[in-house]
C-alpha cells in the first residue's frame, strides 16, 4: 500500500514509546519506588531491542519495491503479524511486572538487589522488545532508497511517533485511565494499523473507527471488570490485609489496606504509615520535642498520617504539616479512623515538596523532624543530603533542633549499616556542630545550632516529660533507661565513626545505595553486590579500565586499517551509550531537585525523542556525510554536559526556581536527543558506506550496536557510577570516552571515494 512504510515506522515509535513509559512506572512501582530500577530497566529494554533488530536481518521476508504489497504478501504480512504479537505482549508484560515480588518471595516494602531487579527484568520485558527491535528492521527494509538512507529513514520516522506517544500517554491517557487500561486500549489501533498495512481499509477511516474505538474502551473500562481486574493485579496488593482502597497520583501507587482494626498506607508497594502505631508515632517526635527546652513552634515533614502529629500537640506547639501528596491525606481521611481526621484539623497542612517548601518559606521553627523513613530511593535521599541539612539549619531558630530516625540495631551493626549510619553522621557534621544520637533498634539523630543544649540521659528525657504532664506508651520514665543505656551509646560511637565514610549529597548519593544494600541483605541475605567492591573501584580504577578498552580498540583499528568499519561502530557504540546515560543522569537529577519523577517520565522521554527525530531529520537531509562531521558531532555532548554540570550547581545552590529548573530538564533533554539522533545517522551512514562495496548490507547491525551502548550506559550509570561517583565524575567520563571516538576517528575514519 501507498506509505505503508512510513505509517509502520510511525506507529511502531508510537507503541514502543506508550509502552516504554507504561513499564518504567510499572516498574517503579513494583521495585518500592527505588529509581535505580529504571536505568537497569531501560537497560533490558533497549539490549533486547538490540537483539531484536540485529536478528531482523536474518527475517526470511520478501522486500520488493515493486511487488504489489496491498495483497499481505512479503514484509507488509511479517509487519502485520509482528504487530500483532506485541499488542498482545504489552498488557501481558505489565501483569507480568505486577506478580514479580511474589514471584521472587519479596516482603512488601523490601527492596530488591541489582541482580534480582535485572533478572526481573529480563523475563518480564524481553519478549516485547524482541519483537519490536524485529519490527524496526523489517521496517527498515521496506525503504526502497539508497541502501545507506533506509535505517536514516526508519530511525527519523520511529523517533517522531515516539515523540507524539509519550506526549499523548502522559497529557491525555495516563490522567483518566491506569496504566493496564491504556495497554488494553492500544489493541484496537493495532489492528487498525495491520488492517490499513493489508490494503483493507482506507487510513482516513481505520484511524478515525479505531482510534475512536480505543477511546471508548479506556473510558468503559475504568467502570467494569476490567477495572477490577486492574485493581486486582496491581503489585500492592501483595500487601498484608485487605485492600480497601487503591488510587494513583502524580507521585505514584497509593492502596489502603486493613488488619483486624489497623489500617496501613502503601506507596509503591513500600508502607508509608500505619494506624494505630503508638511506637513509631512517639520516637518520631517526643525526643526531638523533648530536647527542646520549650518549643513553641514545630514542622513535621512526612509521615503525618500515622499518629505522630496527635503526640507533637501534646507538647502545646503549633505544627505545620508538609506532606507531598495531597491524594495521601485525602486516602487517610476517607478511611483511617475518626481520631486522624481531628489531627488534621488541629494543623496547618502544607502540601508539596518539604525541601520546596523550606527553600520558598521564611518562618523559622524551634523544631523540625523529618518523618520519610529512610533513604531507599532518590526521591527520599535528597532529604539526607548535605545541601538539605543547610536548608534545615537555616531555618531552625537559634536554640532549634532538627531530628530523623535511621533503623538501626541493639547488639550488633553490621559492616554495611555500620557505613550507612557513618554516612550519615559524617554529613551531620558538615553543617551541624551539636549531634546527639540514641540508641536502640531505630537510631534517632537529633542536632541543633551551637546555641541549643542537646540532652542524651534519660532522666534528662523524663524529667521534661513530667515537667510538661505528657502521658506516653513507650518513650516514658519506666522504658527510657533500658534504651539508652550507657553500653549502648558506647557501642554506637564506635560504629558511627568509619574513617571511610563519605558524604552523602544531592550529586554524590551515597546513602541512596547503601540503604539499598542493607534492605536486600536484611530480608533474605541476598545482595548484588558488596559494598566495599563497589566503593573499591575509584575514579583510577576505571580510567585504567576505560584506557585498556581504549589499547583494544585502537588495536582493532590497527589490525583492520584498510577500510575497517571499527572507527564507526565505535562511534555508533559510545554515542549511544553517552544519550542513554545522560537521559538516566536527567531522570535522577529531576527527581532530586523536583521530587515527582512518577508523573514526569513521559514528559522527559518525550522530550529526548523530540530532539532525536529533529536531529535525525536535519542530518537525514544531508547527502553527503564525512568522518570531520561525525567528529564535530561528538564534541556537542561533551559541550552539553557540561552546561548541564553547571546547571546542577546552581540547582544545589538553590539559585533557581523550580519552573525554571523544570524547563532546563526539558531542554537539555532535547538537546541531548538531537546530539544522540544526529550521531547516529552520520555514524551509521559512514559505517554502511564501508560495506556497500561488500554487496548485502545488515540494516539492523547499527541500530543493534547504537542500543547495545545504551543499555550499557544505563546499566552502569544507574547500579554503579551515579550513586558511588556522583553526577560530576560520570559526566567526565562520558566525556572522556567522547574525546577518545574524535581520536579514532581521526585516525582511522577516512573514506576513500
Amino acid at each position: 500500500m501507498k506509505n505503508g512504510a512510513f505509517i509502520s515506522c510511525v506507529y511502531l515509535g508510537f507503541f514502543s514509546q506508550v509502552a516504554q513509559v507504561i513499564i518504567l512506572r510499572e516498574t517503579l512501582a513494583a521495585f518500592a519506588g527505588v529509581e535505580m530500577v529504571l536505568g537497569l530497566t531501560l537497560a533490558v529494554w533497549l539490549l533486547a531491542v538490540g537483539v531484536g533488530g540485529y536478528a531482523g536481518n536474518r527475517l526470511p521476508v520478501r522486500v520488493s519495491p515493486r511487488a504489489d504489497r496491498s495483497t499481505g504478501e512479503g514484509t507488509y504480512q511479517a509487519v502485520g503479524i509482528l504487530f500483532a504479537i506485541a499488542g498482545v505482549l504489552l498488557p501481558l508484560t505489565v501483569m507480568a511486572i505486577r506478580q514479580l515480588p511474589a514471584i521472587f518471595n519479596f516482603a512488601p516494602g523490601e527492596i530488591m538487589g541489582v541482580g534480582v531487579s535485572l533478572l526481573g527484568a529480563l523475563l518480564t520485558i524481553s519478549p516485547l522488545c524482541l519483537v519490536l527491535g524485529l519490527l524496526f528492521t523489517v521496517n527498515a527494509r521496506l525503504f526502497a532508497h539508497e541502501a545507506q538512507t533506509w535505517v536514516g529513514q526508519a530511525y527519523l520516522l520511529e523517533a517522531a511517533g515516539a515523540a507524539a506517544g509519550g506526549l499523548v500517554v502522559t497529557f491525555i491517557l495516563l490522567p483518566f485511565s491506569s496504566d493496564l487500561v491504556v495497554t488494553l486500549g492500544l489493541i484496537p489501533p493495532t489492528i487498525g494499523i495491520i488492517v490499513v498495512l493489508r490494503g483493507r481499509m482506507s487510513l482516513f477511516y481505520a484511524i478515525r473507527l479505531f482510534f475512536l474505538t480505543a477511546i471508548w474502551f479506556i473510558f468503559a473500562a475504568n467502570f467494569g471488570p476490567i477495572a477490577r481486574f486492574d485493581r486486582a493485579t496491581r503489585a500492592i496488593n501483595r500487601a498484608v490485609g485487605e485492600v480497601v482502597a487503591v488510587a494513583d497520583s502524580p507521585h505514584g501507587q497509593l492502596a489502603v489496606t486493613r488488619y483486624v482494626d489497623q489500617y496501613s498506607l502503601f506507596v509503591n508497594g513500600t508502607l508509608s504509615s500505619s494506624y494505630p502505631d503508638q511506637l513509631s508515632a512517639e520516637e518520631a517526635v517526643h525526643f526531638a520535642l523533648l530536647s527542646h527546652p520549650a518549643p513553641q513552634s514545630a514542622l513535621l515533614i512526612g509521615g503525618g498520617t500515622g499518629g505522630a502529629l496527635g503526640e507533637m500537640r501534646k507538647h502545646g506547639v503549633s505544627v505545620d504539616y508538609v506532606e507531598l501528596d495531597p491524594r495521601l491525606i485525602e486516602l487517610a481521611r476517607d478511611n483511617f479512623p475518626g481520631t486522624v481526621t481531628r489531627e488534621f484539623a488541629d494543623c496547618r497542612i502544607i502540601t508539596g515538596d518539604g525541601r520546596a517548601y523550606l527553600a520558598q518559606t521564611g518562618v523559622r521553627y524551634d523544631v523540625i523532624v523529618l518523618n520519610l523513613g529512610e533513604p531507599s530511593t532518590a526521591m527520599v535521599n535528597r532529604f539526607f543530603t548535605r545541601e538539605f541539612y543547610a536548608l534545615v539549619k537555616d531555618h531552625l531558630t537559634p536554640t532549634g533542633v532538627f531530628s530523623f530516625r535511621a533503623v538501626s540495631a541493639e547488639e550488633y551493626i553490621s559492616p554495611e549499616r555500620g557505613m550507612f549510619l557513618s554516612t550519615l553522621y559524617k554529613t551531620l557534621k558538615e553543617v551541624f556542630s551539636k549531634i546527639v544520637v540514641l540508641p536502640g533498634r531505630t537510631n534517632i539523630f537529633i542536632v541543633g545550632n551551637d546555641a541549643v543544649k542537646l540532652i542524651s540521659r534519660p532522666e534528662q528525657f523524663a524529667a521534661r516529660l513530667q515537667e510538661r504532664g505528657i502521658h506516653t506508651s513507650f518513650v516514658n520514665e519506666s522504658m527510657l533507661p533500658f534504651r539508652l543505656t550507657p553500653a549502648a551509646s558506647e557501642y554506637l560511637g564506635q560504629q558511627l565513626n568509619i574513617p571511610e565514610a563519605g558524604l552523602n549529597t544531592d550529586r554524590q548519593p551515597l546513602c541512596y545505595y547503601y540503604n539499598s544494600i542493607l534492605w536486600s541483605r536484611q530480608f533474605t541475605g541476598r545482595s548484588a553486590t558488596s559494598p566495599s567492591f563497589i566503593t573499591s573501584l575509584s575514579p583510577p580504577v576505571l580510567i585504567a579500565a576505560a584506557l585498556v578498552f581504549f589499547v583494544l580498540v585502537l588495536l582493532a583499528c590497527w589490525l583492520t586499517r584498510s577500510g575497517s568499519s571499527v572507527p564507526f561502530i565505535f562511534s555508533l557504540f559510545i554515542s549511544g551509550m553517552t544519550a542513554m546515560a545522560m537521559e538516566i543522569v536527567l531522570l535522577y537529577c529531576f527527581q532530586v531537585y523536583l521530587g515527582h519523577i512518577y508523573a514526569k517520565i513521559g514528559v522527559l522521554v518525550a522530550c529526548f525523542m523530540v530532539g532525536m527525530s529533529l536531529g535525525s531529520y536535519l542530518f537525514n537531509r544531508r547527502v553527503q556525510v564525512s568522518p570531520s562531521i561525525l567528529i564535530l558531532g561528538h564534541i556537542v555532548p561533551a559541550v552539553l554536559m557540561a552546561g548541564f554540570l553547571g546547571c546542577t550547581t546552581l540547582c544545589s545552590a538553590g539559585s533557581l526556581s523550580g519552573a525554571v529548573v523544570e524547563l532546563l530538564f526539558y531542554l537539555f533533554s532535547l538537546l541531548f536527543g538531537a546530539a544522540g539522533g544526529a550521531l547516529f545517522i552520520v555514524a551509521n551512514r559512514l559505517y554502511m558506506l564501508r560495506l556497500c562495496s561488500a554487496g548485502a548490507v545488515p540494516v539492523g547491525t547499527g541500530y543493534a550496536v547504537d542500543l547495545a551502548g545504551s543499555a550499557l550506559g544505563a546499566l552502569v550509570v544507574s547500579s554503579l557510577l551515579l550513586p558511588v561517583w556522583g553526577i560530576a565524575q560520570t559526566i567526565w567520563l562520558l566525556a572522556a570516552l567522547n574525546l577518545i571516538v574524535i581520536f579514532i576517528v581521526s585516525l582511522f575514519g577516512r573514506i576513500q571515494k
